[in-house]
């Protein structure tokens, strides 16, 4: 009975470790590339349908072209084409790097009332 005790208290403990939320990955910066049409990259590599898009990403997009990206589970933003698109910051402080191009955006409601969009441009 003692060794069944052991275990389940043992089971519950690795169990309640294993689901604590890795912080480091909750306030990173977040996206999804939901659409697109045409030449379309991330990081030099061919963007592919809901591929997931991550701080640091470029997105550009070539003539004709142009992608809807889904930031952090509630901001949408079209890419136009010829555009290049950087992502920096993180969940709270979300920056899009507008490097060429155009884009249009639609904001939510920020998580926090120190949340901050950026959009920056040349």
């Amino acid at each position: 009975m003692k060794k069944i005790i052991l275990i389940l208290c043992s089971t519950f403990i690795v169990f309640s470790i294993s689901c604590k939320p890795n912080k480091q990955k909750v306030d990173s910066l977040k996206g999804i590339l939901t659409v697109y049409t045409g030449d379309v990259t991330i990081n030099g590599k061919k963007a592919s349908f809901n591929q997931n898009i991550k701080k640091d990403d470029v997105i550009k997009t070539g003539k004709k072209s142009f992608c809807f990206l889904i930031i952090n589970d509630n901001n949408s933003v079209r890419l136009s084409e010829n555009s290049s698109l950087k992502l920096t910051g993180d969940r709270t402080k979300t920056v899009l790097n507008l490097e060429t191009g155009t884009l249009g955006s639609v904001v939510k409601k920020l998580q926090k009332l120190s949340s901050s969009y950026v959009i920056k441009t040349p």
